[in-house]
């Protein structure tokens, strides 16, 4: 922790932050055609395809949930869904 920040710079580091978590939450698109928010759903079905690569035949199904670009559904990105459903559960 700084101690030496100013609330200035607190403030403003919030702000880039909260930006950023709003840029990264409209990144992905719901994969449950018709559903217009990420939900369990969306979990379900990147767990079903967790592991996939870019190379996979199948991968226009899940590629909107590729977060990272790492090119494969890792466990980083079902984390990252995950922390989204939980984020839309705590904002209601």
């Amino acid at each position: 922790m700084d101690t030496a920040a100013t609330q200035n710079q607190v403030d403003s580091a919030a702000a880039a932050l909260g930006s950023a978590v709003t840029t990264f939450q409209k990144k992905l698109i719901t994969l449950v055609p018709g559903a217009v928010q990420i939900t369990v759903q969306d979990l379900s079905i990147l767990a079903k395809y967790y592991g996939i690569q870019s190379t996979d035949p199948n991968w226009s199904r899940v590629a909107p949930a590729d977060l990272f670009s790492e090119g494969e559904i890792s466990i980083r990105s079902l984390a990252a869904v995950a922390q989204m459903i939980i984020g839309s559960w705590y904002a209601k």
